[in-house]
């Protein structure tokens, strides 16, 4: 009990309400309630907002950096994924990029027979070396029409060449000596070279050229009956698969 004669909660009233804001009138009071009502919304939105922000900026440090599929895709020439410089002027009108998996040596060969074929001709052929994974499979269904292995001259897979005087439509989807030959893709980089600078007064590539897995195939006739890369399009069979047949019944 205070000496004024309230007890403990009714001294607590009078002295919150000695305490409280006076208002000349209802209006401003009611202006003042709206006006803090308004900052209580606007904190609530901000804190919202920061949480946003916080969780973005986390999303994007989780990733570490990494591109999407697409900017992979469109990366330099990606040298660092597979440590293979890029052969031949950026400005060359004959461009080659070898799509390969990463993590294994089985691409050697097309990769030594690019560089030889650009650094005969390195203002008018340039050859750039990637892996699938840094390509993107996006990249890869868009161009390729499957996640494949594939070499893309001039941003196709596909060229069209002359033999026996009749077109032929190279695909150069897959591996070599797999799915086409070193010869095949001599050729097609010849076909496409003759469109921007006219025949080349020397062979583009040679059996010399030939080195690594696929060695010799060179000495194939591009596009020839029977040799890979003939037909665009045709499934990829790997050899020394089949099958499986259902068992002849056992004779009675």
């Amino acid at each position: 009990m205070s000496s004024g004669g309230m007890d403990d909660q009714q001294w607590s009233v009078a002295e919150h309400e000695a305490s409280a804001e006076c208002f000349a009138s209802a209006e401003a009071r009611f202006e003042y309630e709206k006006a803090r009502r308004l900052r209580r919304v606007a904190v609530l939105l901000g804190g919202a907002v920061a949480l946003v922000v916080f969780g973005i900026a986390m999303y994007r440090l989780g990733r570490g950096g990494s591109p999407s599929d697409h900017d992979a895709g469109h990366a330099a020439e990606a040298p660092a994924a597979l440590g293979v410089d890029p052969v031949g002027s950026p400005d060359a009108s004959v461009k080659i990029l070898a799509i390969v998996p990463a993590g294994s040596d089985c691409h050697s060969g097309i990769i030594a027979f690019l560089k030889d074929v650009a650094g005969k001709q390195p203002d008018r052929i340039r050859a750039e070396f990637t892996t699938m994974e840094a390509y993107g499979n996006d990249n890869l269904t868009a161009v390729v029409g499957q996640v494949c292995a594939a070499v893309l001259i001039n941003g196709s897979s596909e060229v069209t060449i002359q033999h026996d005087g009749k077109d032929r439509r190279l695909s150069l989807v897959g591996t070599e000596p797999t799915h086409y030959t070193l010869a095949d893709v001599g050729a097609a980089i010849t076909a496409v070279y003759t469109v921007h600078y006219g025949a080349p007064a020397e062979p583009l590539y040679d059996a010399a050229a030939c080195s690594g897995p696929g060695g010799g195939s060179c000495s194939t006739q591009p596009g020839a009956a029977g040799t890979p890369g003939q037909t665009a399009g045709e499934p990829l069979v790997l050899p020394g698969f089949r099958e499986m047949q259902r068992p002849a019944p056992a004779q009675p």
